[in-house]
């Protein structure tokens, strides 16, 4: 993007925005994110691009906080850092690798990280919603028996770690209402049982019997588009920190044998069966 006169005197801000969620199904891995950045002086925006592709056989989806921008005067984000920039770069530096040097790239994102904040005097700082000490989290989509193997995080205090992720669905970001939905005996929280008693959610269930194999590609497209609708429509219920879930979304499948796929792109979550109560609608 081109910088102008509009930006003069503006100070580099972080941009967060974060939805994450990783379904596995029968056919796959259907990955969803919301679109959403957000900035204290722009506020909401339904553009960022949280699912990158890298090749044929990976990708990795990024929640948290991922950019440094400039606001203008018109309101247009000006990005001068982004994480996933930093991770295209490592794989085109690297592209006879089927999976990366994890520490050779956790060393690659932290340093590029750290040192884009201090050139551009930005304080790395958790996400307004953030529930936990993680800044950032990259979910590295490629498959072995099934299941992405990596995720990788960045702490508060600049430690960085990747491990292995769970063989169930792994939701991430934002889950303020995600819980509500997925955790009723938890939270028995009376204003979702709307979505609580849906079918095809209550069998997404992390501990369902026959899951995933009882769970279909266009199953986990309802269960994203249920919970991401739900969190931008629902999110002032349960917490006064900004909305960083936005009501648009990408959504993605990877598959042994056959690698990554886009199912939507820019797809509107209020545009899917299941309703909210009028009552309930906000922003």
């Amino acid at each position: 993007m081109l910088w102008t006169s509009s930006t003069v005197g503006s100070s580099a801000e972080l941009s967060h925005g974060k939805l994450v969620l990783l379904l596995p199904t029968r056919n796959g891995i259907v990955t969803c994110a919301d679109k959403r950045r957000w900035n204290e002086t722009t506020g909401p925006s339904d553009d960022a691009q949280k699912i990158v592709q890298l090749a044929p056989q990976i990708a990795v989806a990024i929640s948290g906080h991922h950019e440094i921008v400039m606001p203008s005067a018109d309101k247009r984000l000006f990005v001068l850092y982004s994480l996933s920039s930093s991770v295209q770069s490592f794989y085109s530096s690297h592209p006879s690798a089927s999976h990366p040097d994890w520490i050779q790239l956790k060393a690659t994102l932290k340093e590029e990280f750290e040192a884009a904040h201090l050139k551009h005097n930005v304080k790395i700082a958790l996400s307004p919603a953030a529930t936990d000490d993680v800044v950032w989290e990259i979910e590295f989509l490629y498959l072995k028996d099934g299941y992405p193997i990596e995720g990788v995080r960045y702490h508060i205090d600049g430690a960085v770690e990747a491990d292995d992720m769970p063989r169930r669905p792994y939701i991430t970001g934002q889950t303020q209402v995600v819980n509500r939905i997925l955790k009723p005996r938890e939270y028995r929280d009376a204003r979702f049982a709307d979505l609580l008693n849906n079918a095809i959610v209550h069998v997404f269930n992390f501990a369902a019997i026959g899951y995933p194999g009882n769970i279909t590609v266009d199953d986990a497209l309802f269960v994203a588009h249920t919970l991401i609708r739900a969190s931008f429509e629902r999110m002032h219920l349960v917490t006064s920190d900004p909305n960083l879930v936005g009501p648009t979304c990408d959504c993605a499948l990877i598959r042994d044998g056959v690698g990554f796929e886009w199912l939507e792109k820019g797809f509107n979550v209020r545009s899917t069966a299941v309703t909210c109560p009028p009552s309930l609608v906000h922003g």
